[in-house]
């Protein structure tokens, strides 16, 4: 594989580094069920947020390892810092995020790095099964009564065009 090189400074280096990552970090999430998408500015980092897209989606921990080592394959360096390093970030820091979001971090170098969020898949957030990480015994909502108990769920509105 031909390596890309980037000679840009500042806030260009996070633009184009996403330009030249962000197509093959796709393919990498399409082959574990996501879909890839970019937020954010791109001032200084790579926001990414992987989103289950099909039934079989696959576990957030593989994709997020997935998408560093094709990161670094394509640009040879993509690490999380010697603070990262540790079970809980390799686990996506489970609990830190809103909605059960998981998150890393792999630096590039110094200056940008990939800001990744995946959300995790569920067959049926509101049914019986789940496929989050482990979460420490007797937190993990499981059925849809463990979900109704962390949080009412508002009647259903119908959506009213105004337009």
């Amino acid at each position: 594989m031909t390596k890309t090189v980037i000679k840009l400074r500042g806030q260009a280096l996070a633009l184009g580094l996403a330009q030249v990552l962000i197509e093959p970090l796709r393919e990498v999430a399409k082959a574990h069920g996501y879909a890839l998408a970019e937020h954010g500015s791109q001032r200084r980092d790579i926001d990414l947020v992987a989103i289950p897209w099909t039934a079989d989606a696959g576990d957030p921990i593989v994709l997020a390892e997935a998408i560093r080592a094709k990161t670094e394959e394509m640009i040879d360096i993509a690490f999380p810092t010697e603070h990262e390093n540790t079970e809980y970030f390799w686990r996506g820091e489970p609990g830190a995020k809103p909605h059960g979001r998981l998150t890393w971090a792999f630096h590039l170098g110094g200056g940008p790095y990939i800001d990744l969020s995946v959300m995790p898949p569920w067959a049926d957030p509101y049914g019986e099964t789940s496929v989050l990480p482990e979460w420490p015994e007797g937190t993990q909502p499981k059925t849809s009564a463990d979900f109704a108990a962390l949080k009412p769920i508002p009647p259903m509105v119908p959506f009213v065009s105004k337009g």
